[in-house]
């Protein structure tokens, strides 16, 4: 399994209040790990135990992309899954 680092700085997105009403706010700065992996028996193993690690800590993810708070995390998460 390999990992994509991605970094997005801070921008401005708009976001509906209400029905064709929107408001511009400040979207913060992300930082992730985009997983790349083989749909093999042994990385969909790995998979799930990355989601239960993620649940366990508190680490926000979507099917292949895992968000965190701080550069310390990511480190050790990668530390972790490498």
């Amino acid at each position: 399994m390999k990992f994509r680092l991605f970094n997005h700085e801070p921008s401005i997105g708009y976001c509906q209040v209400e029905e064709d009403v929107y408001e511009e706010r400040e979207i913060p700065a992300f930082i992730g790990i985009q997983l790349i992996y083989e749909k093999t028996l042994d990385d969909r193993d790995k998979i799930k135990k990355i989601q239960d690690y993620c649940v366990f800590n508190g680490i926000w993810h979507i099917s292949d992309l895992v968000y965190f708070e701080n550069e310390e995390d990511r480190i050790q998460f990668i530390l972790t899954w490498s």
